[in-house]
């Protein structure tokens, strides 16, 4: 079906059918409704694309996102897609490779498709290394950054607190009566790094101790070998930057006979779904990927339909420590 037979059954011109498909004012009230109504009676959908050449938007998101594998990454995705669609935005979702030559080419397809603005899902983005290119594409369309801090014209950032939600995680591990806890990640990311920022405060106003962090990789091997480290330098609790990582040292732990938390508490950080199921269930820090999603989608689009002029630049969202039987 074609505009000439919506046209032709409406019984009106197909400039009149192009202004209902384009909102335009120059319609009646009636005669559009009756045109409406043919469209959907024989299944017509306008060329979203063409319908972009008059309006100058396509009701169209791009999503980059950093290894959408990552449980923390597909929930923000899903989230985000979720809420366009209830505002009436389609959205387009595209997986990267961190480095600078894969994001650009990402970028630049979303481009290609004359998308309204594009959002970038994850703290790598904050690097210096792409700020001339999100600085570029920022100049053709805005950009929404989830869990990136970046400082650039046209770009509306959105991101947890991680320090502050360390630091009330560690007061409430406090409360439960460790007095030794160690601090243990898998990557230096800008959330990280706000995470071990909180955690370094917390030692110092809260347990009076010195910080101690440890750098590791994701292996069974490398995580009996910080277990090990845990148990020499006599902490009695291992806090780790994410659940995945948490998750992992946990079930090692079980392996090798030491008992979660009589032993070792253990805690991770992001609440993702899989954290009520380890053994024991996980204690965490519930990041609000629902919220972060919610705030940067309508933030972009308030922004598309509005203007930047009154829209906050920069959004924190306050997570929240959630106890579990792992501390």
């Amino acid at each position: 079906m074609t505009i000439y037979d919506v046209a032709k059954k409406a019984g009106v011109s197909i400039a009149t059918v192009s202004r209902v498909i384009n909102e335009s004012d120059l319609v009646t009230e009636k005669t559009r409704k009756k045109v409406e109504s043919v469209m959907n009676e024989i299944g017509y959908r306008p060329n979203i694309f063409a319908r972009g050449l008059v309006t100058d938007t396509v009701k169209t998101i791009g999503v980059v996102s950093v290894d959408i594998r990552d449980s923390y990454y597909s929930e923000v995705v899903y989230n985000i897609n979720r809420e366009m669609r209830r505002m009436g935005y389609g959205v387009v979702i595209t997986n990267t490779e961190p480095q600078k030559s894969d994001v650009k080419r990402e970028l630049n397809f979303l481009i290609d498709r004359r998308v309204d603005g594009i959002m970038l899902v994850g703290s790598v983005f904050a690097d210096k290394e792409y700020a001339s290119l999100i600085k570029d594409i920022a100049q053709n369309v805005p950009i929404a950054a989830i869990n990136a801090k970046i400082s650039l014209e046209n770009v509306f950032c959105t991101v947890c607190d991680d320090a502050f939600g360390t630091y009330e995680l560690m007061e409430a591990i406090h409360k439960k009566g460790k007095n030794k806890p160690i601090y243990i990640c898998d990557n230096d990311s800008q959330s990280t790094m706000h995470k071990i920022k909180g955690y370094k405060k917390a030692m110092r106003e809260i347990f009076f101790k010195r910080a101690e962090v440890i750098h590791c990789g994701d292996s069974a091997d490398a995580a009996a070998d910080v277990i090990e480290q845990i148990k020499l330098r006599g902490c009695d609790c291992a806090v780790f930057s994410n659940d995945m990582l948490a998750a992992g040292f946990v079930c090692r732990a079980v392996q090798l006979g030491i008992k979660v938390p009589d032993e070792i508490g253990m805690a991770g950080y992001d609440n993702l779904l899989f954290a009520t199921v380890t053994t024991p269930p996980l204690t965490t820090v519930d990041s609000r990927q629902d919220e972060i999603s919610r705030v940067a989608s309508r933030t972009l689009v308030n922004v598309i339909e509005g203007g930047s002029g009154k829209v906050q630049k920069l959004n924190m969202i306050k997570p929240l420590p959630v106890m579990r039987e792992s501390i």
